[in-house]
């Protein structure tokens, strides 16, 4: 899930974990981005993908960073439709980046953790 943030100037870089009693939240991909609110002018905000897991190991960590962008329903539909149309290998290949993605952070969470 996006989440939004006061931009103070410098932006987080890597992965961020957070305990919050039996949770535990992980910020990564850290930006900046212009949001308007109301009729203001834009303000820079600090962004970052988040989860919340409960349990703390590598394959939990993985599966809540997939689900949140990949639900059940669409992971079935991405993998029956496989790579037979151009939109649907550029579908499969992004699910692909992700779930690298998901790995990556998951890695570099149980690090931070057991640190």
């Amino acid at each position: 899930m996006k989440c939004y943030f006061d931009y103070k100037g410098t932006v987080p870089s890597g992965v961020e974990v957070v305990r919050e009693g039996k949770i535990t939240r992980i910020y990564f991909d850290f930006a900046t981005e212009q949001k308007q609110f109301d009729e203001g002018e834009p303000v820079t905000v600090l962004t970052a993908e988040n989860v919340d897991v409960n349990a703390i190991d590598y394959g939990s960590i993985v599966s809540a960073i997939v689900r949140d962008r990949y639900p059940q329903d669409r992971v079935e539909a991405i993998l029956a439709n496989g790579t037979d149309t151009e939109a649907h290998a550029a579908e499969f290949a992004e699910f692909q980046q992700w779930r690298a993605k998901a790995k990556e952070v998951a890695t570099a969470a149980i690090a931070i953790i057991n640190a």
